[in-house]
């Protein structure tokens, strides 16, 4: 699954689904329209799983592969292709005290 034609496959199904990103991809950077796609791409996969109807053990499989997936991208051993588009992006540091950043986002919640 590491080739290209495997991350454009997951890519236009996005865009398939999502024609109307034609219209906001330029407000995107350039540098950044990639990896933003790729992020969109992976919550209509998860969009897709959650919304298996009927027997919820394929679902539950497939939630279980992407948890060990997610864990072994910050040893950067992602094996899908939107991983491996995803999984370079240098995580922020913690917040030194976490209830001056959730204090900081306050404002946010409140607007």
């Amino acid at each position: 699954m590491s080739t290209p034609s495997a991350l454009d496959s997951f890519l236009d199904k996005w865009r398939q689904r999502w024609p109307e990103w034609a219209v906001a991809e330029v407000f995107v950077p350039q540098a950044e329209r990639g990896r933003v796609l790729a992020w969109f791409a992976l919550l209509q996969e998860f969009d897709d799983i959650l919304n298996i109807a009927g027997d919820p053990l394929p679902a539950d499989a497939k939630l279980g592969w992407w948890a060990t997936e997610l864990a072994d991208w910050a040893g950067h051993r992602s094996r899908h292709p939107l991983g491996r588009m995803l999984e370079p992006v240098a995580a922020r540091a913690r917040a030194a005290d976490p209830q001056a950043a959730l204090a900081a986002l306050q404002g946010y919640a409140a607007a």
